[in-house]
């Protein structure tokens, strides 16, 4: 150095120190190297960088920037979990704090026809009706905003008269107020009913669809009524009223069997499931169809 001021020296026994303009930098020691002064010299500047960098122990910072992004702390996964049921039309508050949600959104499912002997012995076995559809998406806290509008579909009423068909299950939606879209699941179509005297095999409503999601799942079609001898027990006349289509959440309504004279009610579904259908095995009555399940949104929130 022309002036020197800048040098190496061992002033120190088993210590190495680099001078620049007069004053002590950093020193090399037995295992370690070291600034001589805290928190004073860089390694590399924003112009000129180290290409990589190897440690095997650990690496103690104050502040790690990560592609121009500061951090002072960093937290590994998913710090806190919280599910939010949502069975009745309102505005969804997120918990303060969540990061990410996963939005599920079932239609109401359809509901049972009626079942109705006129005369004589009649024979009749109503299909099940639809489940409501999911859909499924996943939202940042920009993309939620402040709340959502939520809106449940009713399951469908069951027939009462007629030989009726069953009632549609009504549209679930979810709609936050923020950048996300917004996303609906229909709802179930209602089990056909029947009127007469004669034997008569009850067609079964379909499952809803669903639009928005990342994922969108059709509701369950609900199973066709039938009639048969019953499998190993030849000549042992039955009589089956189709089961409800099944949801993401819910079961359809449960199959009616009568293997003698007798009748009943279509069963309900739960949570966008169908009804089942209701059966009349040689009586002259009357039989309601059950109610379709509610729809139902589950938001599961994570921080």
């Amino acid at each position: 150095d022309v002036d020197g001021d800048t040098s190496f020296h061992a002033d120190t026994d088993d210590q190495i120190d680099v001078k620049i303009g007069g004053t002590d930098q950093f020193s090399i020691k037995d295992g370690v190297i070291e600034p001589t002064t805290d928190n004073d010299v860089d390694i590399g500047s924003s112009s000129k960088e180290f290409k990589d960098g190897y440690f095997d122990g650990t690496l103690f910072c104050d502040t790690l920037n990560l592609a121009g992004t500061a951090h002072t702390s960093i937290t590994g996964g998913v710090t806190n979990f919280n599910k939010v049921i949502i069975t009745s039309t309102g505005t969804y508050t997120p918990t303060s704090g969540t990061k990410f949600f996963r939005v599920f959104a079932t239609g109401g499912g359809g509901g049972g026809g009626h079942c109705q002997g006129t005369s004589g012995s009649p024979n009749i076995s109503n299909g099940g009706a639809g489940a409501g559809g999911t859909a499924i998406r996943v939202y940042d806290a920009d993309e939620m905003g402040a709340n959502a509008a939520v809106t449940i579909g009713a399951g469908g009423s069951g027939a009462s008269s007629n030989g009726d068909q069953g009632g549609q299950g009504g549209q679930t939606s979810f709609n936050p107020a923020g950048t996300g879209d917004t996303i609906t699941a229909d709802g179930g179509s209602g089990g056909y009913g029947f009127s007469g005297a004669a034997t008569n095999r009850g067609p079964a409503g379909l499952g809803g669809g669903a639009s928005g999601g990342e994922i969108n799942i059709n509701g369950q079609d609900g199973r066709q009524g039938f009639d048969q001898n019953q499998i190993g027990n030849s000549g042992t006349y039955a009589i089956h009223g189709g089961s409800g289509g099944h949801s993401f959440w819910g079961a359809g309504g449960a199959r009616l069997l009568r293997t003698t004279a007798g009748s009943a009610n279509g069963s309900n579904g739960s949570n966008g499931g169908g009804a089942g259908g209701a059966v009349n095995y040689g009586r002259n009555n009357n039989n309601n169809g059950g109610s379709g399940g509610t729809g139902i949104v589950v938001v599961e929130e994570y921080a």
